[in-house]
């Protein structure tokens, strides 16, 4: 019998409706048709070629035999109809082919796998193709995608070949699969779902990162060595000369920055990656830094690259944002703190073998970036950080130091400080016992009310000479010498105050056509209740007597722990200006201190801090005035 499609497509429709399996020698026969149509046949023969394979592989018991004709032809046929088909049920239905394919190939250990991938690299439009499409409102393409990604990653583990692996991660930089990946996996909305292939895929593509940052570049692994060679061809690329004796040059130097450095292979390629897709700009500006500067800038891109990789493992971003796929697989992440770092380097205009001031550039960087994540999406993040200025930067770097800084005053000082604390608000108490300790005039009634006929009365207010009472006395009207009411005035204790309180009660004026002094007025009234539930009131015209009385009596009966805006913030200005006065002697201190900071989990570091008697040799004598 002769074989067509009209003929299988009735016998896998037979099979599927009465759940049964196709015996092995129809499963091979079938699969080696559509196989050979996509070889031979006309583009229509090939899309329901690829439905047939996926049919056949579902309805056949054993699928051993599958990857063993398949040829390195009809993978570049397979790819290249994924690339020119715009209709995504078919760029979908390859991948599950590929799915297929792969599974068996890590099985049978083939050599298919490497036929797989290498046309994977060379047919990189598939991938953007696909990646094109991927989307979060399509959630089961997402999860064929990430099975895709993971059964891929898995065969190339299988070969145990760096050099396969270096070609397999290129080709998904290069594609940006996993920068899509990482905006797509990352989302909110995909996490919600919960869905167990995800996850699976986060943890495949951490074991893949993990591998790139912890395996270093050999100049003598074989595997190794058409990544340094594509590594020569792109510097030379970027300086503007391709002669044969600057080749052999740049791969000696090239050979001499990895022998001394540690470079590990996911700093190697993403920086090949970067090199890829250089912008004209940039490679202007390093043409010309090589034109005029005596030092080779060579090692500052590896050393660049370097620390931004080991600073992804380093200073792990917790984030709501970055959950499944880690983002020192991001090409686009990478390359803008390159590009950036680049940037500022150069306008810092610092020595080459200036390692603490590269280092400093991509820190910062990379603490901008992971600061935006708290009020931004990864995207938006990474918009941020294109848009950063130097001015901005040179503000993040104080606000670093200030914080370093503060961490080793927190760590070393914490009596001190807290010392300084209650001195400062000693100081601001004493300075409203003194106002209080004057006295002066307030109302007994509320000025504003009208109608009763009653002129307005008066209380003097003052502290007792031993500072331990309030002392009132009610007058009709103002004197003008403040009047000696200690022995005469009724006596309110502070140790029997419970509560100090203050309402606004200012009447606002209806005619916005008139002026009246009263519309001026900020009337409030100040209550104290004591331990006998008694009520003591009286009114301020002013927000200024308001704030002098009511955090005054609050200070003195220790009730200080609301106190209004203006003195907290006075309070709060006078401890930052002591708190930085006191520790200007310790410049000295803060290069040993910083490389604690940054390793402070490590060992205690009590012998390298100054001691509180130190400090308080420093305070000793210190005026606000």
């Amino acid at each position: 019998m002769v074989l067509n499609f009209r003929y299988i497509n009735q016998r896998l429709d037979s099979a599927t409706g009465r759940g049964e399996d196709l015996s092995s020698e129809e499963a091979i026969d079938f699969f080696g048709f559509a196989e050979r149509a996509i070889l031979r046949g006309s583009t229509l023969d090939r899309i329901i070629a690829v439905d047939v394979l996926i049919k056949v592989s579902t309805l056949s018991q054993q699928t051993d035999w599958i990857s063993e004709n398949a040829s390195p032809e009809f993978f570049r046929l397979l790819f290249e109809l994924g690339r020119s088909e715009i209709d995504l049920h078919i760029s979908q239905s390859i991948l599950k082919l590929l799915n297929i394919y792969f599974s068996q190939a890590s099985k049978s250990s083939s050599q298919v796998l490497v036929s797989i991938l290498r046309h994977l690299k060379d047919e990189n439009s598939f991938l953007e193709t696909i990646m094109s499409s991927m989307s979060l409102e399509d959630i089961s393409a997402l999860e064929l995608f990430a099975s895709f990604v993971i059964k891929s990653l898995t065969t190339v583990f299988s070969t145990k070949s760096d050099e396969i692996l270096i070609d397999y991660v290129i080709s998904f930089l290069e594609t940006n699969v996993f920068s899509k990946l990482c905006l797509l996996f990352n989302d909110l909305r995909t996490q919600c779902l919960k869905l167990p292939v995800f996850d699976d895929l986060g943890k495949e593509l951490r074991f893949l990162s993990e591998y790139l940052s912890g395996k270093l570049l050999n100049t003598e692994d074989t595997s190794h060595v058409q990544l340094i060679h594509l590594l020569s061809s792109e510097f030379l690329k970027l300086g503007g000369v391709q002669s044969k004796e600057s080749s052999t040059e740049m791969r000696i130097k090239i050979n001499e920055v990895i022998d001394r450095e540690e470079i590990s292979l996911l700093s190697a390629v993403q920086l090949l990656c970067f090199l890829f897709s250089s912008s004209v700009i940039l490679k202007k500006h390093y043409y010309e830094y090589n034109l005029f500067s005596q030092q080779d800038s060579i090692l500052i891109l590896f050393q660049f690259s370097s620390k931004v990789c080991s600073l992804f493992f380093q200073k792990r971003i917790s984030s709501e944002n970055l959950r499944q796929v880690p983002i020192e697989l991001n090409k686009t992440l990478f390359q803008t703190l390159i590009t950036r770092s680049l940037e500022f380097w150069t306008l810092s205009i610092p020595e080459l073998n200036d390692s603490t001031r590269t280092t400093n550039i991509i820190t910062l960087l990379f603490i901008y970036f992971r600061e935006s994540l708290n009020s931004k999406s990864f995207a938006a993040a990474i918009t941020s950080l294109s848009n950063l200025d130097l001015d901005n930067l040179k503000r993040l770097e104080l606000e670093e130091i200030h914080k370093q800084i503060s961490w080793v005053r927190a760590n070393a000082a914490n009596d001190f400080i807290e010392s300084l604390n209650q001195e400062t608000l000693g100081f601001v108490t004493n300075r409203s016992f003194l106002q209080l300790s004057k006295g002066s005039w307030v109302y007994s009634e509320h000025p504003l009310d009208a109608g009763t006929g009653r002129k307005k009365s008066y209380y003097f207010l003052s502290l007792s000479s031993d500072a331990k009472a309030l002392i009132y006395k009610r007058f009709s009207r103002k004197h003008s010498k403040n009047p000696n009411i200690d022995q005469d005035g009724s006596r309110i204790e502070f140790n029997q105050i419970l509560s100090v309180d203050s309402v606004s009660i200012s009447k606002k004026s209806h005619d916005s056509n008139l002026v009246r002094i009263s519309s001026r007025m900020q009337v409030s009234r100040i209550q104290l209740r004591t331990r006998n539930n008694n009520h003591f009131s009286f009114y301020v015209e002013t927000d200024s007597d308001l704030n002098v009385w009511l955090d005054g009596l609050k200070m003195l009966t220790s009730l200080s722990s609301n106190l209004s805006h203006d003195t907290r913030n006075q309070v709060s200005s006078l401890i930052s200006l002591r708190e930085d006065a006191q520790f200007l002697d310790l410049d000295s201190h803060i290069k040993t201190h910083q490389q604690k900071y940054e390793e402070h989990e490590s060992a205690a570091t009590d012998n390298l801090m100054p001691s509180i008697l130190s400090l308080r040799s420093i305070s000793k004598g210190f005026a606000y005035n």
